[in-house]
């Protein structure tokens, strides 16, 4: 059975919102192991379907999560999602944050965690895309945030994968080209 590993930036001044993600990921993890051990027992061993797991990354301010989104890239391992939340003095908010990071890593999908905003949902759309960003209201329930998880990682994969293909299909002309330009020596080779 094959694993993929999503990777999630959680951006929190408040390590308590830490360990809440925490326990929601690793009670995730320990609910599937629990569940295929039970399906195994029943049905027997039976191939799996490549499972999801999430790798956290925690950052307590904007700069600080800026920093990991670059490190990130630069290790071709970027981050899928990112949960923000919108007050975090005494650096940036939510919204700024979002917005620089954005500037190097324009396809990240971004969740607004807050229970008050300073924003309205229009003034948070200018920032971005719509379809990159949603708002979560706090207290927020697990399902919602593991609901997220699976839906903005599944995309974020999605494009990743068109991407590579444009990319491939984008270089494909310059190979017919150069075997056409090349096809007429290879042809009196081989006569």
């Amino acid at each position: 059975m094959s694993s993929q590993i999503r990777h999630i930036l959680v951006v929190d001044d408040n390590p308590s919102i830490h360990d809440d993600f925490r326990k929601i990921f690793v009670g995730l993890a320990q609910d599937s192991s629990q569940l295929d051990n039970a399906a195994a027992e029943l049905f027997g061993s039976a191939p799996n379907p490549p499972k999801t797991s999430y790798q956290l990354d925690f950052a307590s301010q904007g700069r600080e999560a800026l920093e990991m989104v670059r490190i990130a890239l630069a290790n071709q391992q970027p981050y899928s999602l990112a949960f923000l939340d919108v007050q975090m003095p005494p650096g940036w908010d939510g919204i700024q944050t979002m917005s620089e990071i954005w500037k190097i890593a324009p396809d990240l999908h971004i969740v607004i965690c807050t229970a008050y905003s300073h924003y309205s949902f229009e003034e948070i759309q200018n920032v971005g895309l719509s379809d990159q960003v949603v708002v979560l209201k706090t207290p927020f329930d697990a399902i919602e945030v593991l609901q997220m998880a699976s839906v903005f990682s599944e995309k974020s994969q999605l494009l990743n994968a068109v991407m590579e293909r444009a990319r491939k299909l984008e270089e494909s002309p310059h190979r017919y080209r150069f075997l056409a330009e090349a096809a007429p020596d290879l042809l009196w080779t081989a006569s």
